[in-house]
């Protein structure tokens, strides 16, 4: 028996660790989800605080097997919401419109845009956010350093960005990046001892 519902504080262990799974793999990825059930986890719980998790995921099980994950976090401050999932179980896709009206309905009426941002071999989300009406907004890349290659770089000085120079940094940035994933603001409002600007 299929039971969709809204997120509880108990399902949070098994939510983490099912997105990590699911946003593991490009078919299933969305880009600002993360992989590391911990990690999702924490961010669920401090960052999402707009409006708690508990008040905008919507989960899905099968009897007592979690097979769907859909939720939203909002910024009230824009009036926008960024859509965490659709996470599905390939063989349960056919829920994805039951999961999509039970988590707009749950959606702030002050919410006037929503983004999502899944990976392109992510097919299925693809065709739903263009079946949903979506318009495409950019193409990304995701591009990694890895930090044992630091080592062929010449050493050179590097500092924090410090209070002083956070209206330069949001001017220089919004001039340069205009309309990104995150303004200059934005970026500096999550600044903090994990999140740096350097």
């Amino acid at each position: 028996m299929l039971e969709i519902r809204m997120i509880d504080k108990e399902d949070l262990g098994l939510v983490s660790d099912f997105i990590s799974q699911m946003n593991a793999s490009e078919e299933s990825h969305i880009g600002y989800c993360g992989k590391d059930k911990n990690e999702i986890a924490k961010y669920m719980i401090n960052d999402i605080s707009d409006i708690k998790y508990t008040d905008s995921f919507v989960v899905a099980y099968e009897g007592n097997k979690l097979v769907g994950v859909l939720g939203f976090d909002a910024d009230l401050d824009d009036n926008s919401a960024e859509i965490w999932g659709p996470f599905i179980l390939r063989e349960k896709w056919d829920i994805v419109y039951e999961m999509w009206k039970k988590m707009t309905d749950i959606l702030p009426k002050k919410i006037d845009s929503m983004e999502m941002f899944p990976n392109v071999k992510n097919t299925r989300v693809c065709q739903l956010s263009s079946s949903l009406s979506f318009k495409k907004y950019s193409d990304e890349k995701i591009l990694i350093f890895r930090c044992n290659n630091s080592n062929e770089f010449e050493s050179t000085f590097i500092e924090e960005l410090t209070p002083e120079y956070y209206v330069d940094m949001v001017q220089l940035h919004d001039e340069a990046f205009p309309n990104t994933y995150y303004s200059g603001q934005q970026i500096i409002k999550r600044l903090d001892d994990h999140k740096k600007f350097l």
